[in-house]
């Protein structure tokens, strides 16, 4: 994975934190691996000595130019965890309790360790969002869950139609429930009710509803940070309150004022 901005802005990996990010910068994790900066020219033969032996520190949080010869054990502080960025929060994962929304304030997390200024930099990457790293747990679980079940035949399956063949008196638990199966009786004596079906709530007439009278969705209303959508319609995401309203239902049945569990 490796990280870019807006316009396909590529972020090396050897990059300075502080020069390559600025505030209200969009990141995005992409695929394929971090690419470090091309190397520049050679610097001229008139570049001082004391250029010449200044280090680039790589811990994280500090990045500084030191001297070898002046590095000591007090020379550094840094994070020895990578950065954290979730949602529109900013932090280091050593330090998770101290999130923050302002880059600048981010930039003014005091680091938490003490040693000596280092030229290896740590595997540079940056932590998935809680969110993120949930998905890839489930989907790593799925995945073994998959490769068993792919391991084993799978059992004969028997239809409802064979059953009634071979059991012409047994009544199935379907048929049973259809003939016990009774209408709601209304709630209201107006002759009209109101639709409690998810994305109707409109109120109806009792006597002219029908089974194509309601388009409602199937599943429940689902809000994350700061996007809403229909469980029953996980790729229609909205936004914009109205927009999630407007949103059009996936299921035509009747009318019906009693909630089921």
């Amino acid at each position: 994975m490796h990280l870019e901005k807006k316009a396909n802005v590529l972020l090396f990996g050897d990059e300075l934190l502080h020069t390559a990010v600025h505030k209200y910068d969009d990141i995005f994790l992409k695929a394929g691996a971090s690419i470090m900066k091309p190397v520049k020219v050679q610097k001229s033969a008139t570049t001082s000595a004391s250029d010449k032996k200044a280090l680039q520190c790589k811990n994280h949080g500090c990045q500084k130019k030191f001297v070898e010869e002046e590095n000591n054990d007090q020379a550094c502080r840094h994070h020895h965890l990578p950065p954290l960025f979730h949602d529109m929060k900013k932090g280091w994962q050593c330090c998770s309790s101290k999130m923050v929304y302002d880059w600048d304030d981010f930039e003014k997390i005091e680091p938490c360790v003490v040693g000596r200024h280092s030229v290896v930099g740590p595997n540079e990457q940056f932590a998935a969002s809680p969110t993120v790293t949930a998905a890839e747990n489930a989907a790593s679980a799925a995945g073994s869950v998959s490769a068993v079940a792919v391991a084993q035949p799978a059992a004969p399956l028997k239809s409802i139609d064979d059953y009634n063949q071979k059991n012409p008196n047994a009544v199935t638990a379907v048929s049973a429930a259809k003939d016990n199966q009774q209408a709601p009786a209304p709630m209201r004596t107006d002759g009209k009710a109101k639709c409690v079906q998810f994305g109707c709530q409109q109120e109806y007439v009792v006597a002219e509803n029908t089974e194509a009278s309601c388009r409602h969705h199937a599943g429940a209303p689902v809000f994350h940070d700061a996007s809403k959508y229909w469980s029953c319609c996980p790729k229609n995401i909205k936004y914009d309150f109205d927009s999630f309203l407007k949103v059009p239902g996936c299921v035509v049945s009747a009318h019906t004022d009693i909630k089921t569990a």
